[in-house]
């Protein structure tokens, strides 16, 4: 792949913002762009995952027993304006 094969933004051609891992049961299920040459201005990308779930190891991906760190907080300002899904608006 070329990352040219993806669509070019403000910020640069874009193949890491079409990336997930979700883990289900144990299982990791990454989401990846695959993408084949542009045909003129039509891209060819796909969004990929495996059908089974990868495994690491049992327990690798586990929160269990983790606790708090006590006065942690973040380094991010607070945000002023709420996230919404539906807007257009959001940073």
């Amino acid at each position: 792949m070329t990352v040219t094969w993806f669509p070019n933004t403000n910020q640069g051609f874009m193949p890491g913002d079409y990336t997930s891992l979700t883990f289900v049961n144990g299982l990791a299920y990454p989401i990846i762009g695959i993408a084949t040459a542009n045909s003129g201005k039509v891209f060819n990308a796909t969004m990929n995952a495996p059908v089974t779930g990868l495994s690491d190891g049992p327990g690798l991906n586990s929160s269990a027993g983790e606790k708090p760190v006590p006065n942690f907080h973040s380094d991010a300002p607070a945000r002023t304006i709420p996230v919404c899904d539906r807007c257009e608006d959001n940073d």
